[in-house]
Parts: structure tokens; C-alpha cells; sequence
């Protein structure tokens, strides 16, 4: 046995993925579909041995990593976890509490534990857009999707990857035609856990074909429930993106997780061609671990990719963004900002590159990362990296680490303001432009209530100061 594939056998995670995938000969939910044909069944089961030898070969990322350095993912691989045979029950109450039960689009997938749930769902009959859950789509359109799941089967260089291809249950599929602009109306995917007394992991797919020409607005909900104390959870997403020849998609993702044990992973592949734009706003909140991986390829003349990411963290809550831009071809632009805001002993690993091709002449990218601490104890660490191999680009990047100017809040003190008023504004204001690329009217002021619960405001900095009995004492 290989030192690797020992390595896999040691890991408690996968010995019960071993359990629940090789013992049980469980394939992905979309392969025992009865619409599903005998052939595409075929196809899938050797797609998931192929994932499964891949794993093998992979074994688990360790510190040693560059990509996983400052992550403790030994945490996470030291629980024994089990994959759901059945959703949990989704407890509405906690999710109005919350304010995720406002309806954010007319077309909604909704999905618990991984499977499927047309209760919480709404697919309104439209002409220009096809929206299923991952099971019905590919027994409608396996030419199409099976090409891109094989890939990614022989491909992917990371383990929790390699696990998702082989054991994904149910995701979102949506498809705009071309020349559609559906844009006016967000498109709503939210992934909920629903089982609160046992450690789950669950893995899903999901895709995201635009059309040539047409618009989108899509918003990605990854929310985790309560669970029972000192129970870890697991949810893992991989989402593919192919944007066509001028179309543009406003794409916003959330990681929100109620529990510190709590672990959120997202893997992005995505596909730009000339003349398209992709518009990702990122944004993670609550007290567990946020991991982003994302790769984001720039195939066309013309393309652009604008990346706006926005981290705020209490207690032990921790993210982790890893990114990789890559400009294949000349003229293309890429512009990314990302924030974080930092309170109590929370953290923040920021690893971002830019490739510009050595025939990517004219290449135009920015990438900045921002990160505010609020607390001598949190911790943010910034790695913003250009490779470039052609010689006639504009390429900046940069990184900066702090605390609220003093300045800025003595100004503001000797106008007449309550310190923690000013720390209220200045902390919002730090926030806010991270959403700027969001520009439909009710996902923004969604996420802005988000964002102003997660610092622990109310309605506006300036009421929530107001109501504090600290904002009330004279400065």
C-alpha cells in the first residue's frame, strides 16, 4: 500500500465514506433516477470508481499544503461522519428567526441534506429558462453533463473534490437561453442541514449554463442549523459555471453556519468567454469554517471577471478563500476585492493568484484584500499573488491588515458622536462596498440585513447606537 493511500485508510471521515459508498455500492442519487437509462447508470458507475482511485491517489490535505496551511482540517478529519439516507426536517421557526424564509426570487430550488425538496421549492413555468434539481436534469441532458463530470473525475487535485464526484446526492441545474434576460428576477438556490443530533456529510453538484448573450441573477444560500453541542457537520458544494459569448451572470454566494463545528466548503469551476462578464459577489458569516476554492478561467477576448468578497466572524469562526484567475487569451479584464472584518479570536486566510498567459497581451487585473481587526486576538493572513507571463499588461495587486483608524474615529468624537457610534459607522462603511456589485434591489438589502446582524447591529449603525446604553454615555 502507498504511503497516500495508507494515509486514506487512517482517516476516520473516509472510513465511513468507504463504508457508505464502497460497501454499499451507493451510487449518486442521480444514477437510481428512473428516468435514468441503463447506459448513463453504466457511465456513472464507473465515473464514481474513477473518483474513488483518484481520492486514493490524492490522500487528504495536510498543513504541508500551501492551499491548506493555515486551515485545521485535521479537525474536521478526525470526526467519524455519516451520509444521510434521508433529509432532516428543516425547522422553519430557527430560518425565520433568521430572516431566510424571505422569498429572494420567483424560481427557488430548495435542498435539505443534500436531497431535493419541492416543498421549499418554486419552479414557475418560464419561457427562456430551464431550472431542475441535478436528478431530473441528467436524465434529460447526460449528453451534456456526464462530459463535465467525467472531467472533473480524472482531473481534480483535491480530495474533498474527489470525494463529491463519487458521492454527490442532488443539486441545482439552471439554464438560460440565449438572448434571455432574466435578470429583474434572482434565482434562488438555498442548501439547508437539517438533521441536528448526528454528524453529517453531505456532497452536492450543482450547474449553471448562460446562454449566449443572455443575463442572470442567481443567489447561492449554503446555510447550516443548530446542531447538538459538539457535534460537527460537513457541507460540500461544487459548482459549475459556464458563461457564453456576451452573455452575464450576476452570481452572489453565502456561507452562513449557526455552530462553530460547523464546516462549509464550496468548489467553483467556471468558464468565461469573449464578451461575457461574471459578477461574483462571495460572502461568509457565522461561527463555523468557510472554505472557498475557486477557479475561474477567462477563455474568450473581451471576457471579465469582477470578484467582490466580503468575510465578517465572531468567537472561533474561520475562512478560508483560495483562488486562482486565469487569463488565457488578450484583452481580458479581472478585478477582484475582498474584505474581511475580524472580532474575538476569529480568522481569515486570503491565497489568491492571477495567470496571465504569455499570449494574454493587454491583460487588465487588480486584486485587493482588506482585512479589519477588531480584536488583538483575531488573526488574517493575506497572500495575494501575479503570475505573468506575457509583457504587455496592467496588473496591480495588494494587501493591507489593521484596525479602525483612531483618527478617523477622534474626527468623529469631536463632531459630537458616541465612540461606539462611530465604531458602528466606521465598521459598516468598511463593509458596504463589498456588495456593490450587487445591484438587485432586494438581494441587496437582504444581504445588507445580513451583513448588519453579523456585526451585530440592528436596523442601521446609527439606530443600533443609539439603543446601546455605551452609545448613550458622553464621549
Amino acid at each position: 500500500m502507498s504511503p497516500k493511500a495508507a494515509q486514506l485508510e487512517k482517516a476516520p471521515v473516509l472510513t465511513v465514506l468507504e463504508e457508505s459508498v464502497l460497501r454499499s455500492k451507493r451510487l449518486p442519487l442521480q444514477a437510481d433516477a428512473p428516468e435514468t437509462s441503463a447506459d448513463t447508470q453504466a457511465v456513472m458507475q464507473k465515473l464514481q470508481a474513477t473518483a474513488i482511485e483518484r481520492l486514493q491517489t490524492i490522500g487528504m490535505p495536510t498543513k504541508k499544503q500551501e492551499a491548506w496551511k493555515y486551515c485545521p482540517v485535521h479537525t474536521l478529519l478526525s470526526q467519524s461522519m455519516v451520509l444521510p439516507e434521508k433529509p432532516g426536517q428543516l425547522d422553519a421557526a430557527l430560518l425565520k428567526e433568521a430572516g431566510h424564509l424571505e422569498p429572494l426570487g420567483q424560481t427557488r430550488l430548495a435542498f435539505i441534506d443534500g436531497y431535493y425538496s419541492p416543498r421549499n421549492s418554486a419552479l414557475p413555468e418560464q419561457e427562456g429558462i430551464i431550472a431542475l434539481d441535478t436528478r431530473q436534469a441528467y436524465a434529460q441532458y447526460s449528453d451534456s453533463l456526464l462530459p463535465v463530470w467525467q472531467q472533473q473525475a480524472n482531473a481534480t487535485t483535491d480530495a474533498f473534490h474527489a470525494m463529491n464526484v463519487a458521492t454527490h446526492t442532488n443539486g441545482a441545474y439552471v439554464y438560460v437561453d440565449p438572448d434571455e434576460d432574466k435578470s429583474a428576477e434572482a434565482i434562488h438556490i438555498a442548501c439547508f442541514s437539517g438533521h441536528q443530533t448526528e454528524q453529517t456529510a453531505t456532497f452536492q453538484q450543482h450547474h449553471i449554463d448562460m446562454g449566449g448573450r443572455s443575463k442572470a441573477t442567481i443567489i447561492f444560500q449554503c446555510l447550516g442549523l443548530p446542531l447538538d453541542e459538539g457535534l460537527h457537520r460537513l457541507m460540500h458544494q461544487v459548482l459549475y459555471i459556464d458563461v457564453a459569448e456576451g452573455a452575464e451572470l450576476d452570481l452572489i454566494l453565502l456561507h452562513d453556519d449557526a455552530i462553530p463545528n460547523g464546516w462549509q466548503m464550496m468548489c467553483i469551476q467556471g468558464n468565461v468567454a469573449a464578451d461575457a462578464v461574471l459578477n461574483l459577489t462571495t460572502v461568509s458569516l457565522g461561527l463555523g469554517t468557510a472554505r472557498d476554492h475557486l477557479r475561474l478561467n477567462i477563455n474568450g477576448e473581451g471576457g471579465m471577471v469582477r470578484h467582490h468578497g466580503l468575510t465578517i466572524h465572531q468567537q472561533q469562526g474561520q475562512s478560508y478563500l483560495h483562488c486562482q484567475i486565469n487569463h488565457l487569451v488578450p484583452n481580458s479584464q479581472s478585478h477582484q476585492l475582498v474584505k474581511s472584518i475580524l472580532d474575538d479570536a476569529s480568522k481569515n486566510d486570503f491565497d489568491a493568484t492571477i495567470v496571465v498567459a504569455k499570449d494574454a497581451q493587454k491583460t487588465d487585473a487588480t486584486q485587493l484584500n482588506k482585512n479589519l481587526l477588531l480584536s488583538d486576538k483575531a488573526r488574517a493572513w493575506t497572500r495575494p499573488q501575479l503570475k505573468i507571463d506575457a509583457d504587455d499588461v496592467k496588473c496591480a495587486h495588494g494587501a493591507t491588515v489593521g484596525q479602525l483608524n483612531p483618527e478617523e474615529m477622534f474626527y468623529l468624537a469631536s463632531r459630537g458622536m458616541p465612540l461606539e457610534t462611530a465604531r458602528c459607522l466606521l465598521t459598516y462603511g468598511f463593509a458596504e462596498d463589498a456588495l456593490s456589485l450587487v445591484t438587485h434591489a432586494r438581494l441587496h438589502k437582504y444581504l445588507s440585513t445580513q451583513i448588519v446582524a453579523a456585526l451585530g447591529q440592528t436596523d442601521s449603525p446609527i439606530a443600533c447606537a443609539m439603543e446601546c446604553g455605551t452609545c448613550k454615555a458622553p464621549v
